[in-house]
C-alpha cells in the first residue's frame, strides 16, 4: 500500500498564477580576449555600483571569459549596461533576453 500524502493536488491555474522570481542578466566580454579574472578585474575597477545606484545581486566568472552579472530588476541591468558601455570601450556588453518558456502536456485525461 502506497503511503498517504497530505498535500492537496495543485490545479495548473494556480501554479502558473505564483510570482515566479526573474532573474535579470547581463554579460561582459573582454574585446581583446581577456580571461574572466582580469575581465572582472577591469570591471571593479572602472564602475562601482552604488555610484550608479545599481544593486547587483550575482557576478559570476564563466570558462569562456565571459562574466555573468545579476541584477535585482530590468531597468538596473538596463542602466548599468549603458553605463559600462559609456565608460569602457574594451567591454562588449550583451543584455540576456528572457525565453518564452513553452509547456506541453501529455496525455490529459477528459473529465466527462
Amino acid at each position: 500500500m502506497l503511503p498517504s500524502h497530505d498535500c492537496a493536488p495543485k490545479l495548473y491555474s494556480t501554479v502558473v498564477k505564483e510570482n515566479i522570481e526573474r532573474k535579470h542578466r547581463l554579460s561582459l566580454r573582454s574585446k581583446t580576449n581577456q580571461p574572466s579574472d582580469i575581465v572582472e578585474k577591469i570591471l571593479k575597477s572602472i564602475e562601482n555600483p552604488t555610484d550608479i545606484k545599481v544593486r547587483i545581486t550575482s557576478l559570476r566568472q564563466l570558462r569562456d571569459g565571459r562574466v555573468m552579472i545579476e541584477t535585482s530588476s530590468r531597468k538596473e541591468r538596463e542602466k548599468l549596461g549603458d553605463e559600462i558601455k559609456g565608460t569602457c570601450e574594451e567591454m562588449d556588453v550583451n543584455i540576456r533576453k528572457l525565453r518564452n518558456h513553452r509547456l506541453v502536456l501529455i496525455n490529459i485525461r477528459r473529465q466527462r
